[in-house]
């Protein structure tokens, strides 16, 4: 009897050949999609053809229910993944894990392919992203001096917490120069270490408009800066490669400045509750050793009286000691919290801000500031609040934008 193998011998040498293949492993494919199939499990089964040969295909439900297309027969398209074998029988197939429709172009197929080799780096893993401050000292925000994200930010940082210094760092936000200014004024920023969070983003636009944040230049510089950067790019709906190596994601430069600027009035409320709560446990722990004093002195009354109210005595002494001890600490530490605290929010009180040579000017009998010379007329009254009083000026001259 000659020496024979059996057909799933054959098949599996087969697999395990292919699967070893690196040329194999990873590869782009194009064709056109023929035997469509959206299997009830949301796996997708068709075949590849071109004008000579076919090659059946599956993508599996995790990878399919990325597409933002569904596949049709007729359509060409780029898919990725690896070539095997089938063992069960024979076929040799691909196991996509990416497809794209071939009218596409190469742009898209070369931002895909960035992705990947940035992914690959860890440029966009969790765990290298920053904590924001809770307070931050002072916020920089790069992005277009005549956008209106800029003039977002500052309404938002106004009204949720004034007086936290905002530095502008103008840049380019898209054209053919717009990634090496965003690059330079992230490393700028670094190396002034002014601010202690950068909020990097622009308005909406079509895709396009959007391509320097999505170049490796800007992620680079993201993943490489010390500062904490919130990427705010587009609309809710846009999604960039800035946005995946950025610490935090906002929709929008709105959200973003939402996200970075806590609102004061909640954290004094956060204070004030913190310090009811460590008052009200003070006081439990004094009600709850009362207690057992009165009950030591109730239980004394019945069995060796004398005995049972020394004991009680000795107990309640050690407990008192030990609950003086556990206060005193908890209400040190915390009395450093609220310290700490303080010492943030009175560091960015406006009138703190004033006593450091800056000013508060509006018009007059109206309480909104002037951030802007357009805003005024000539010969208009206006009042200038310093940090110990008012100046009353009229308008002689305005410059700026």
């Amino acid at each position: 009897m000659p020496q024979y193998y059996t057909i799933s011998q054959i098949n599996g040498y087969l697999e395990s050949k292919m699967t070893a293949d690196p040329f194999l492993k990873t590869i782009w494919l194009k064709g056109e999609i023929s035997n469509f199939k959206a299997h009830g499990s949301g796996h997708y089964y068709f075949s590849l053809q071109d004008k000579t040969s076919s090659l059946r295909c599956v993508m599996f439900h995790f990878y399919a229910s990325a597409l933002s297309f569904l596949p049709y027969n007729g359509l060409e398209v780029f898919a990725k993944g690896k070539v095997t074998v089938y063992s069960r029988d024979g076929n040799c197939q691909l196991v996509a894990t990416e497809i794209i429709a071939a009218g596409t172009g190469d742009q898209q197929l070369a931002l895909l392919e960035l992705k990947e080799k940035l992914q690959e780096e860890g440029l966009f893993a969790v765990e290298r992203k920053k904590a924001l401050p809770l307070v931050p000292q002072a916020v920089g925000v790069i992005t277009s001096a005549s956008g209106a994200a800029w003039q977002d930010v500052q309404k938002v940082s106004c009204s949720r917490f004034p007086g936290i210094p905002l530095y502008l760092y103008p840049v380019l936000v898209q054209g053919e120069n717009a990634a090496q200014s965003i690059a330079q004024a992230i490393a700028f920023a670094n190396t002034q270490k002014k601010v202690d969070v950068l909020l990097i983003g622009r308005g909406g636009g079509a895709r396009e408009d959007l391509a320097a944040f999505d170049t490796e230049l800007v992620v680079r510089a993201i993943a490489d800066s010390e500062i904490p950067v919130v990427s705010a790019v587009g609309h809710e709906s846009d999604d960039t490669l800035a946005d995946l190596a950025a610490d935090c994601r906002a929709a929008t430069p709105s959200v973003a400045a939402a996200l970075i600027f806590p609102d004061r009035l909640e954290l004094q409320q956060k204070i004030d509750s913190l310090q009811s709560r460590l008052l009200g446990q003070m006081q439990n722990k004094l009600d709850q050793a009362n207690h057992y004093l009165q009950m030591a002195v109730l239980r004394g009354k019945f069995d060796q009286p004398q005995i049972l109210l020394a004991n009680s005595k000795q107990r309640l002494q050690e407990g008192k000691e030990n609950l003086l001890q556990m206060e005193a600490a908890y209400l040190q530490k915390s009395q450093a919290q609220l310290a700490l605290m303080a010492a943030k929010l009175g560091s960015l009180d406006p009138l703190t801000v004033l006593s450091r040579g800056y000013a508060y000017v509006h018009k007059k009998n109206e309480a909104k500031p002037l951030i802007s010379p357009q805003e005024v007329e000539y010969d208009e009254l206006i009042d200038v609040v310093l940090a110990n009083g008012e100046l009353q000026c009229r308008v002689t001259g305005k410059g700026g934008k």
